[in-house]
């Protein structure tokens, strides 16, 4: 009788303990949840974000992110229209309406060029079209001819007598040579003139047009499809990504 007195003391005081023992951990896991609670709130007054994955966490600092703000009213973008006019005003103002200064040299330069090619062929022209005019009249003192002449022909009055029509012939080939050398020099400029305020239109125009810099290409093989008349063949693919 004794000894099941005694087991039955021996149960009730185990489980006491283990009524005692799993009110504590309950305990315990409310005053982690609570302080976990607390860490979360305090984190986020500080910018610091905490992701909770699977037990792991992953800490990312917002505190050093800059936001940037730009006005677009003191952005720059160029008018077309105001580009054209510019350039029809003056060649090279409408590129440097648009900020492209290092166009403004070649422009200048071919420009430039072709003035001296003008003035050059027109000064050529001018000479042999009077040589040639005074080969054809009877007045003994219009000769400029005779100073297109080899020297040792120039004081040769026989030899210029006989080389007459030579001598007019050869005079109307260099006059029309350096006419048309001039007219093409002013049609290239005329054309260069044009082409100035075209790329300032179209400058202006792109302007805020996005260029990507990832400019690749890119080989695979393929298989060309048989046809009736062919087999099937092994080739390259070639395409380009931008």
């Amino acid at each position: 009788m004794m000894s099941v007195i005694t087991n039955i003391k021996s149960c009730f005081v185990a489980a006491t303990v283990a009524l005692l023992m799993l009110f504590v951990s309950n305990a315990n896991g409310q005053e982690s949840d609570k302080g976990l609670e607390f860490i979360k709130a305090t984190s986020i007054e500080n910018d610091t974000l905490f992701l909770d994955s699977n037990d792991i966490i992953m800490e990312i600092d917002t505190s050093d992110i800059e936001v940037i703000v730009v006005d677009s009213s003191k952005v720059f973008v160029p008018d077309p229209t105001k580009a054209v006019w510019y350039s029809a005003l003056m060649p090279g103002a409408g590129q440097i309406y648009n900020r492209k200064y290092w166009k403004l040299p070649i422009l200048v330069g071919g420009f430039m060029g072709l003035a001296y090619g003008i003035s050059f062929n027109s000064r050529y022209f001018t000479d042999y079209s009077n040589a040639y005019r005074d080969a054809y009249s009877d007045d003994p003192n219009a000769n400029s001819y005779i100073n297109f002449l080899p020297y040792s022909y120039r004081n040769n009055k026989e030899w210029i007598e006989n080389n007459k029509e030579w001598i007019r012939s050869s005079l109307k080939s260099k006059k029309d040579y350096y006419r048309r050398n001039r007219d093409l020099c002013i049609v290239s400029m005329l054309a260069v003139y044009g082409l100035a305020m075209i790329d300032a239109y179209v400058d202006a125009q792109l302007y805020t047009f996005d260029i990507s810099p990832d400019v690749s290409m890119r080989l695979t093989p393929a298989v060309l499809e048989p046809t009736v008349k062919t087999p099937a063949v092994l080739g390259l693919q070639c395409s380009l990504v931008f």
